[in-house]
């Protein structure tokens, strides 16, 4: 029942103007124990919340949900009613209670939150289709794998291990196949781009990458192997050093190398890289003019 005089001296409105929906609270009295309680006015019942545990155990209260359990297995109401007290028809469809379910194929049993109930358990779930796997050929060894449905539907290439698809990624993806491929890319390097013009050219940056600055000793990979400097071309240009053409080469760690090597990032880096090479011609040119003995 619902107090309508407390309700305008404590909150200042009537309850028999608002809205169904309405948020506001209102002071309501229990029809079995006439305790009086403070409750939304959309979330108003007749009857408190122990009360109306009281009358679900008895098995009294007619408001059922719209579950029909007469196609699951009878006992799990039984030892609901039995271990928790209470009936699931009289439960809500999205309730946080627990309920006993025993699953369809297995016939295993456990305790279920109740919005989550199923016929199945969760490894009969993966035995069905969309979890099942089928028998197929790697695409570089042709060796037999098992392949799951729902990868078969992700990816169109299936291999047995690492190693064979960074196989077929060398195969597949260089030249003009890449990503990365520009219109005015070149397969081959000069031929005066060799090892000794890649140490040469490490040296002369004391073993440092030029944007980050870490040493070569710290170039180390995923797999923990150490490895030297990349030598990046700045202009991106393989022809450096021949047909009478200047280098521009810089030496990189592999971080850094991956960053410069994007497709759509290669005039950004270019920029940058020219811009700090200047940078470092006009302070190495201000060192050489200044003369530090008449200083002294």
């Amino acid at each position: 029942m619902i107090d309508i005089k407390t309700t305008i001296k404590e909150k200042g409105y009537n309850p028999n103007d608002l809205s169904k929906g309405s948020h506001k609270r209102i002071w309501a009295i229990c029809d079995d124990c006439e305790k009086g309680r403070w409750v939304n006015f959309q979330a108003y019942k007749p009857l408190c919340k122990s009360c109306s545990t009281k009358r679900l155990k008895q098995g009294i209260l007619k408001e059922k949900n719209n579950f029909d359990f007469g196609k699951y297995h009878n006992n799990e109401r039984e030892i609901t009613l039995k271990e928790k007290g209470y009936d699931m028809d009289y439960l809500k469809l999205k309730s946080r209670r627990k309920v006993w379910s025993i699953c369809e194929k297995c016939h295993k049993s456990r305790w279920v939150v109740f919005g989550q109930y199923r016929k199945l358990c969760s490894s009969c779930v993966r035995k069905g289709k969309n979890y099942s796997s089928k028998i197929l050929k790697c695409d570089e060894c042709n060796k037999q794998i098992k392949v799951m449905f729902c990868h078969i539907k992700m990816n169109k290439k299936h291999f047995c291990d690492a190693k064979c698809f960074g196989k077929y990624q060398s195969k597949n993806n260089c030249g003009k196949n890449n990503p990365n491929w520009q219109d005015n890319s070149v397969n081959e390097y000069c031929s005066k781009f060799n090892n000794n013009c890649k140490e040469s050219n490490r040296n002369k940056y004391n073993n440092r990458c030029f944007l980050c600055g870490k040493l070569e000793k710290d170039n180390i990979t995923k797999k923990g192997k150490m490895k030297k400097l990349h030598v990046h071309h700045i202009d991106y240009d393989k022809e450096q050093g021949c047909n009478n053409k200047k280098w521009l080469l810089v030496p990189l760690c592999n971080s850094c190398h991956a960053k410069t090597s994007g497709k759509y990032l290669r005039d950004y880096y270019q920029k940058i890289i020219l811009n700090l090479l200047y940078i470092r011609k006009m302070i190495l040119e201000y060192e050489n003019k200044i003369d530090y003995k008449s200083i002294r």
